[in-house]
């Protein structure tokens, strides 16, 4: 009997054997391929800020004032003091302003340097961590009585910025114009 049995056993692997080349060849095959890739850089992790440079409220003496360009510049600095001895954990930015007067008064801004859009102006460049940037150069007030120059001139400007990280532009700034994204 153990002849009987050696053979069984020889014949139940051979079988066993044969299934399993069966079962390799006749059901599909799954890999996979992995690859592994070594980067290095820079991240830089810091804060976007600014200090206007101008000393506010603007327009504090328009005494005997009739109208006309009036010489207050609004100056913004990418630091976090006017003299930009404190920089620390600030990046370069992107920046677009706002600025909200009534219609007699026009800012007068650099048509070189910043791009119009809407009611924005957007800044061409990366505003640079120290950088001091101008962004309005003065004001164009039209006439208008002197009832209304002794009430006050009420001009609101309204600075954004961004990281300079280019690929957020459109999550941060979705209305951004493209000519100003081309620019940068």
């Amino acid at each position: 009997m153990s002849e009987k049995i050696a053979n069984l056993i020889i014949a139940l692997l051979s079988i066993s054997i044969f299934v399993v080349l069966l079962l390799f060849y006749a059901l599909p095959s799954y890999s996979y391929f992995t690859a592994q890739q070594e980067s290095s850089g820079v991240i830089t992790v810091g804060q976007a800020n600014f200090e206007f440079v101008n000393d506010l409220p603007l327009f504090s003496n328009l005494d005997n004032f009739n109208g006309g360009e009036i010489n207050e510049q609004v100056t913004v600095i990418n630091a976090r003091d006017k003299n930009g001895q404190d920089t620390t954990n600030l990046v370069d930015c992107y920046l677009r302003f706002k600025v909200d007067a009534s219609s007699a008064v026009e800012p007068q801004v650099d048509t070189n340097t910043f791009i119009s859009s809407d009611d924005y102006y957007y800044y061409k460049g990366t505003f640079k961590v120290g950088q001091t940037l101008q962004l309005i150069g003065s004001f164009v007030v039209g006439d208008a009585t002197a009832d209304e120059y002794l009430s006050g001139i009420d001009v609101s400007v309204s600075v954004d910025v961004m990281q300079a990280t280019k690929s957020m532009i459109q999550d941060v700034f979705p209305d951004a114009p493209q000519d100003w994204i081309n620019a940068l």
